[in-house]
């Protein structure tokens, strides 16, 4: 499971990838603790898959994702596959990427460094 980069992270140092998905997205299963609800504060771990190479890892996460009745806050399939989402030309394009020197002031960053 995931809530801070617990599995990113190794996954970078190990030179493997892994994704750290929407709440919702892989069910969960709550073993005699109470299930989270929309309302619960805060954030919630969550599983997310490991793999060797983006068309592995978005082929796992078609297998992990979908609605469960155990977990109130898991949510239908996505419409589009995974695996497909990552096909040359399956998403429109431009892609907007965000980027930001020092995250509005919040972080300052050194100007060698920016």
């Amino acid at each position: 499971t995931d809530l801070g980069g617990s599995q990113r992270i190794p996954a970078a140092f190990c030179g493997v990838v892994g994704i750290r998905p929407s709440v919702g997205l892989v069910p969960q299963q709550y073993n005699g603790e109470p299930a989270p609800t929309a309302e619960s504060p805060g954030l919630h771990s969550v599983s997310g898959p490991l793999a060797r190479t983006i068309p592995d890892l978005a082929l796992f996460l078609d297998a992990m994702v979908g609605q469960h009745a155990r977990d109130p806050l898991s949510k239908p399939r996505p419409a589009m596959l995974f695996s497909d989402a990552i096909k040359p030309g399956a998403l429109p394009r431009p892609q907007r990427i965000a980027w930001s020197i020092d995250f509005g002031g919040m972080f300052p960053v050194e100007p060698e460094e920016a």
